[in-house]
């Protein structure tokens, strides 16, 4: 797809998720001051009361969470705006993580991250390097089919940053991501998405992990 392309559905989306988060921002409003209200007159009680305290609860809550929502779709559809640019990793992939979790809870997989301590600045291609992540993150949920967890742990290591991926638990994991890499069609499309994105990759001993290195800034 044209980079161009890529752009206009970042920016259309992005503007709709802002929208939608002013929709969102005045339904949790409304719900709070209806609330407000039911508390200035606890004592005119009316029918099914409790039932609708806890009707605006739910809706106050889930309202907030629309609006996290919107908000991690609104940065993710930013990615675009630059082809290339300076990003914190510890950032970016606490955003790929909370972006993935929906498709990681439908194979029983949980995820978790152990950020780098410092902030990490790379220079890589937004887009290029959150579909790198995912789209390996996505082989390895594919191989635990008894469920488990996947951790991404985060550090320096002179110039570069590694991110260390890691399947545990559950069933053995049933692919050999070192294989998946070198022979599939989509491990060999992955691979020259991550060069594009300034990252490689290394594959370790185990089955069932790897590292993406990038260089970072400056």
């Amino acid at each position: 797809m044209d980079p161009r392309e890529v752009a206009f559905f970042g920016r259309i989306t992005a503007a709709f998720t802002h929208e939608m988060k002013n929709v969102l921002a005045i339904i949790k409003e409304s719900a709070g001051l209806m609330e407000d209200l039911l508390a200035l007159n606890q004592n005119a009680a009316f029918p099914h009361q409790e039932r609708f305290v806890r009707s605006l609860a739910t809706i106050e809550a889930q309202a907030k969470r629309g609006i996290e929502l919107s908000n991690r779709l609104n940065r993710f559809a930013h990615s675009p705006d630059e082809s290339f640019a300076t990003v914190d990793l510890n950032e970016m992939l606490e955003q790929v993580v909370f972006l993935s979790e929906r498709f990681a809870r439908l194979k029983r997989v949980t995820l978790s991250l152990n950020p780098c301590a410092h902030p990490l600045p790379v220079i890589t291609s937004p887009v290029g390097l959150q579909m790198t992540v995912f789209g390996f993150l996505e082989c390895c949920w594919g191989g635990m089919a008894g469920g488990g967890n996947i951790s991404l742990s985060v550090a320096q290591n002179g110039p570069e940053a590694v991110i260390s991926i890691a399947c545990q638990g559950g069933a053995e994991f049933t692919e050999d991501l070192a294989r998946w890499v070198a022979d599939s069609e989509a491990g060999l499309a992955l691979k020259q998405i991550a060069k594009h994105s300034n990252c490689r990759i290394e594959c370790s001993q185990s089955r069932a992990s790897f590292d993406l290195i990038v260089s970072i800034a400056g």
